[in-house]
């Protein structure tokens, strides 16, 4: 199972909006600042700004874009998990709760994990709060899941709606502060559910290879 360490959800945005600025070359060849006569613009191996002729001079700027990060939040959130879907009706196994782990590497903070919102990333999949067997209509299959965290309430995931999606609130998830900057507190969650076909519909469906079904997106506050 993958994880992702996550300093912050600001932090995490920031990565990716640095992942959009212009990279600027500063050099030419093998480092050494050159100019031609010619790199007068902006992109891959130009001088960015002002050339002086005069003097031989070219001048470059560097832009730096900001933004803010919690320094008491540092989690580590599972990133993918496989489940296996049965062939017929019937339950779904999920990992054990020792394998999906969210994990709080502060020292300092313990951490609540205050939301998580369920998407569906498989059109003809359902997920709904109670699978129905026999009852599956417009879809290819209806499947439920609910979390059991080691500390807090059980929440019963619902499909967040497409154009205004909520999250679901969660109660008692907290996660102490770590022991040692090296033993991370875990909060173990455990999972459960179950899928159901529509009529002509099987397990056959994932024979080939593993399918992308769903996307929890969770929201982790640090508390003093």
């Amino acid at each position: 199972m993958k994880t992702s360490k996550m300093l912050g959800a600001v932090a995490l945005t920031a990565a990716l909006a640095m992942g959009t600025v212009p990279a600027f070359a500063v050099s030419y060849g093998a480092g050494d600042l050159t100019y031609d006569g010619t790199q007068t613009s902006v992109g891959d191996d130009k001088l960015v700004g002002n050339v002086n002729t005069a003097d031989s001079t070219a001048s470059g700027d560097t832009a730096i874009y900001a933004t803010s990060y919690v320094p008491q939040l540092n989690v580590t959130i599972p990133i993918e998990m496989g489940v296996a879907f049965p062939a017929a009706d019937g339950k779904i196994i999920f990992p054990s709760n020792d394998a999906y782990q969210i994990k709080n590497n502060s020292d300092t903070n313990k951490v609540t994990i205050e939301s998580v919102l369920a998407r569906t990333t498989k059109s003809d999949f359902k997920l709904v709060k109670t699978v129905a067997s026999g009852a599956v209509t417009g879809t290819s299959a209806d499947y439920s899941i609910k979390a059991q965290p080691s500390v807090g309430d059980a929440v019963q995931l619902e499909e967040a709606d497409i154009t205004n999606p909520v999250p679901q609130d969660l109660t008692g998830w907290e996660i102490a502060a770590a022991p040692s900057t090296t033993t991370p507190s875990t909060l173990p969650i455990a999972f459960s559910g179950d899928a159901a076909y529509a009529t002509g519909k099987d397990g056959n469906v994932f024979a080939m290879s593993a399918l992308k079904i769903a996307n929890l997106s969770y929201v982790v506050k640090s508390v003093a």
